[in-house]
């Protein structure tokens, strides 16, 4: 193959660069050579003038002795110099001594004056010769003007000349042996130029290929973040040069994580590239399709005309993904939340793109599987969220929570049996903030495994203190099955030294829901160690008599729901009737929650439910009134104190771990 117009460049520029690295060679050497002879002329002036007298005697009367002779006759002839000459401040030559013949002494010769205005600055001057066509001289020498000053002033200048022939010599043999080198170098570029056009040739094609990628998701082959956020602003230039719209869709496949980790790695890889195939098919021809990363994908629409335009695409992307049932052979249901923003709120690509993510934020708040066109006010609210979260890890890493405790008792005498730790979260305003706000924010931070080890701790430190008759209940959350829940019960036991019976746990049904098996095998390892286990909120939800089959349930808690219904619906009370009969045939205890007048009390004791739990006893009590409450509660009466009190407002809230 020939070579190509950047070879030959190449080669060209090759040339150059050995040319001028000979040139940096050649330039260093001289530097080198001259900076020697420098320092090599200044010793030797610095020895052959060192005796003070034989000075005197030579500037003043220009005579020498035997000894004076023989010392400057050694001095000249040592190492590579061959002549020396001694000058007054004027420059007038006053000794010279020559290799090979005596000292001469007297009014030799006169300096030139150019020289002596750098000397007596204090500069020492070298000179280069070649003394080829010259008697008396060596092929190559050096010259160099030694000053000598006395008391401030200029007193004398040594001239010395070096034979340099050798050093010279051998440097020309480095230069040599350089210059081959950089020979070798440009004939084997030509050679590789020669030899390898064609790979050249293949290698842009590889990097083409690779300038794609780089602008492409490799899983799905969607544009990747990088060049959509650059794109952003070129759309946005377009729709405005033809006076219409775009409409950024910001989409987020909703609980993608639980199903990757329920099905695997692989499995979630394919339902990403199935989800990037039907977003495809939502995007018009002149449209942008993204992948932001992990399984947020962005689809930029343009020729956007009215708000309409946008949420109908928003509801075609919708449809597309409710219609992936599986991937290859594993069944899948697929829902999305998708944020919109169009440009006619902003022009910014930056704000554009904000304004998305609060939308997308909005959607996946209330409810997800949905799609929130983003208008004015949704900022506030999530900077208010921010706020929150930030909040709630301030509290976690100052452990400003607290725990309080609402009381459970039977239904035949209403003593006290056991209370149910609830948290709460001070709003910094003497109340609270309702955990059916701050509890789905935790969650979505995944906080609670360490809240809920939190909890565990202090409501068995609270238990260690009340009567060996009464018990307390946690609620545990799914998150907390992602990790290892036996260890931190453990571990809150044994910090109390509460007896294992004395603590129940409440989970609820959709913790069967991502990963049944480890649910089934953590549960018989706290089952192990002599805790209780309680099904919470039955009759909502996924409700199903084969959990209570397969799990190893101590006890069954009525959702308050199902209590709140008495009087609404005729098929409540034989409903009601029918989950105590089971359970009783199940040898399950069963809670009736949400007990807040006489007549669900009433109706709860003649149905046969083992304990009672709502308002109409009390609400959730601080720990220092527990003792207190326990202490004030008739074995055989109603409760006392706060018996009968109206619900709060905050209290109307979903149970927290």
């Amino acid at each position: 193959a020939r070579p190509t117009n950047a070879q030959i460049a190449l080669i060209i520029l090759c040339i150059l660069v050995c040319g001028t690295g000979y040139g940096l060679v050649l330039k260093g050497t001289q530097s080198l050579l001259h900076s020697n002879t420098r320092e090599t002329a200044a010793r030797w002036a610095h020895d052959l003038m060192a005796d003070p007298d034989r000075t005197k005697r030579l500037m003043e009367g220009g005579r020498i002795d035997s000894d004076d002779i023989l010392h400057y006759t050694i001095m000249a002839s040592a190492g590579r110099t061959f002549k020396v000459r001694v000058l007054d401040a004027r420059g007038r030559a006053y000794l010279e001594v020559a290799r090979g013949d005596a000292p001469k002494v007297g009014s030799l010769y006169q300096a030139d004056s150019n020289l002596l205005e750098p000397l007596r600055s204090g500069e020492v001057l070298a000179f280069f010769g070649d003394g080829t066509d010259k008697p008396n001289r060596p092929p190559h020498y050096a010259a160099a003007y030694v000053p000598q000053f006395e008391n401030g002033e200029l007193a004398r200048i040594v001239e010395v000349y070096l034979d340099v022939t050798d050093i010279v010599a051998k440097h020309r043999t480095l230069l040599a042996q350089v210059a081959a080198v950089f020979a070798v170098l440009i004939l084997l570029e030509v050679i590789h130029a020669m030899f390898t056009g064609r790979l050249l040739r293949r290698q842009a094609e590889s990097n083409q290929k690779i300038a794609d990628l780089a602008e492409r998701d490799v899983l799905t082959g969607a544009i990747n973040r990088g060049h959509f956020i650059s794109m952003v602003q070129a759309c946005l230039d377009a729709s405005r040069a033809k006076n219409d719209a775009v409409a950024l869709h910001f989409i987020d496949i909703d609980r993608f994580k639980a199903v990757n980790d329920a099905l695997g790695h692989e499995t979630g890889d394919l339902l990403l590239r199935e989800v990037a195939t039907r977003l495809s098919r939502c995007a018009g021809p002149d449209d942008v399709l993204a992948r932001l990363g992990g399984d947020e994908f962005a689809i930029l629409q343009t020729g956007v005309r009215s708000l309409d335009d946008a949420e109908q695409r928003g509801n075609e992307i919708l449809a597309q993904l409710r219609a992936i049932t599986a991937v290859g052979s594993t069944p899948v249901s697929v829902t999305a939340s998708i944020g919109t923003a169009t440009s006619t709120a902003t022009n910014h690509p930056g704000v554009l793109q904000r304004l998305s993510e609060v939308a997308l934020f909005k959607a996946k708040q209330t409810g997800r599987n949905q799609q929130i066109i983003f208008s004015p006010g949704m900022e506030e609210d999530v900077n208010q969220q921010n706020k929150l979260r930030l909040q709630i890890k301030h509290a976690v890493a100052n452990e400003e929570f607290e725990v309080h405790y609402q009381p459970l008792h039977t239904a035949k005498s209403s003593a006290v049996t056991s209370f149910e730790a609830l948290l709460r979260l001070p709003n910094n305003k003497g109340g609270y903030i309702s955990p059916a706000i701050f509890i789905p924010v935790a969650e979505d931070m995944g906080l609670t495994p360490e809240i809920g080890a939190w909890v565990l701790h202090k409501a068995c430190m609270a238990a260690s203190a009340w009567p060996q008759s009464i018990s307390v209940s946690v609620n545990l959350s799914p998150q907390q099955f992602r990790t290892n829940v036996g260890e931190a019960v453990s571990s809150a036991l044994a910090a109390s030294g509460l007896a294992p019976h004395r603590l129940e746990l409440e989970i609820t049904e959709n913790l069967f829901i991502e990963n049944p098996e480890d649910v089934e095998r953590q549960l018989h390892a706290i089952k192990a160690l002599g805790v209780s286990v309680v099904m919470d909120d039955f009759g909502t939800g996924y409700s199903s008599l084969q959990h209570l089959w397969k799990f190893p349930f101590d006890k069954l808690k009525v959702d308050r729901s199902c209590f709140q219904s008495l009087g609404v619906s005729n098929g409540v009370p034989e409903t009601l009737k029918a989950i105590r009969a089971m359970s009783k045939a199940m040898r399950l205890r069963v809670t009736a929650e949400g007990i807040e007048t006489e007549m669900q009390r009433d109706f709860a004791r003649a149905a046969g439910y083992d304990e009672l739990q709502g308002f109409l006893y009390s609400r959730p009590l601080p720990f220092a009134e527990t003792l207190s409450y326990i202490t004030g509660t008739a074995p055989t009466g109603e409760a006392s104190g706060l018996a009968a009190q109206p619900p709060a407002e905050d209290d109307n809230v979903n149970k927290a771990a």
